[in-house]
């Protein structure tokens, strides 16, 4: 297989939920019968690495949680998490806001589990963990936002 390093994962994994992501979000307001999720274009994809001004009311928000070496016997495996969150914009009306939230953390996890088999040639096949919705407020303008997704935990030997 090659050499695996977190760039080449993380890119990858990038790829596939920036590709169908859209199609699972209209899979969902069709199975839903409303018009409930929006669009996220890949422009309002931003990586923890940078710091960059948000100005999206919509955007997923990924990066590195963590990474854990390991060693058995000799052999080494590194674990890592990596996070696919969705932060919408609160708006008054809140009454759509955590159905939003849980549709977006399910199309996340059902595009990861569609895709499994193509995230294991790189590592082990994905486990995943949904975040619970939290409040988060944008520090410079005071725009509070709600939060959900997945982690991703996968483990290269």
């Amino acid at each position: 297989m090659g050499k695996i390093d977190l760039e080449t994962v993380e890119e990858k994994i990038l790829e596939i939920v920036q590709n169908n992501l859209p199609a699972k979000i209209t899979e969902i307001n069709t199975e839903k019968g409303d018009a409930l999720l929006e669009q996220i274009p890949n422009k309002d994809y931003y990586s923890d690495f940078y710091q960059e001004e948000l100005t999206a009311s919509l955007f997923i928000h990924y990066g590195i949680a963590e990474s854990q070496v390991q060693s058995v016997r000799g052999d080494f495996a590194t674990t890592w998490n990596i996070f696919y969150n969705v932060l919408v914009e609160q708006q008054n009306d809140l009454s759509n806001i955590r159905k939003k939230i849980l549709r977006y953390t399910r199309a996340l996890q059902e595009v990861i589990t569609d895709n499994a088999d193509k995230i294991s040639r790189y590592t082990t096949s994905p486990e995943i963990l949904s975040i619970a919705p939290e409040d988060l407020t944008d520090i410079t303008n005071q725009t509070p936002f709600k939060m959900g997704g997945i982690i991703i935990r996968i483990i290269v030997a």
